[in-house]
């Protein structure tokens, strides 16, 4: 449709998305956060800090015994150590993270359908136990994900917008088109 009338230009119409939380795959949303510098620059950091533990680790082991056969079997120890504490913490997060997942699926608030409404106004999420609104000035990313968009709040916390509930005619560029109209006219600048 035309939309609201407004300086420059027509204001979208509103869209509204129907999805189930509970079969909302969060993490292809939360991935979307982890794409550009930041993320292999956390990366390469982190790897940076293990290669240094490693390193370390040998030097200790030979600082601190004169034998050269024995030191090494210390900093290898070490080493292994070092490596074993690393990869247990890794398992340790993925299985957490499908706990979390699990506990997310079978929570009160993820059975029923979600609407979510975005129009001029901001956004409006109705759930089967909550509503909540949020201004288009909340919105500091708009980014693309693998199954929708992913709106971020700041830097962790963030709206999933899955593609799978768009109505009839509406596709992923075009919601983005939309936003970011809705974005400009709120923040008082007229659409392009």
């Amino acid at each position: 449709g035309p939309g609201i009338e407004v300086k420059g230009g027509a204001v979208p119409e509103p869209v509204e998305i129907r999805y189930t939380l509970a079969t909302l795959n969060l993490a292809s949303f939360f991935a979307a956060r982890r794409r550009g510098w930041r993320w292999l620059i956390s990366l390469g950091a982190g790897m940076l800090w293990f290669v240094l533990l490693v390193v370390l680790g040998g030097v200790i082991g030979r600082l601190g015994t004169p034998d050269r056969e024995a030191s090494g079997y210390f900093s290898g120890g070490l080493n292994t150590g070092i490596l074993l504490m690393c990869l247990s913490g890794l398992v340790l997060m993925v299985r957490h993270n499908r706990q979390m997942s699990r506990a997310w699926r079978d929570a009160p608030l993820a059975q029923g359908e979600t609407v979510m409404r975005l129009d001029a106004a901001g956004i409006r999420i109705a759930g089967p136990m909550s509503i909540s609104d949020y201004k288009w000035s909340s919105i500091v990313r708009v980014l693309p994900a693998r199954r929708g968009l992913t709106l971020m709040l700041g830097r962790t916390v963030f709206l999933p917008v899955p593609s799978d509930g768009l109505p009839e005619g509406i596709d992923r560029p075009e919601l983005m088109r939309r936003i970011e109209i809705w974005r400009q006219t709120a923040a008082g600048a007229p659409p392009a």
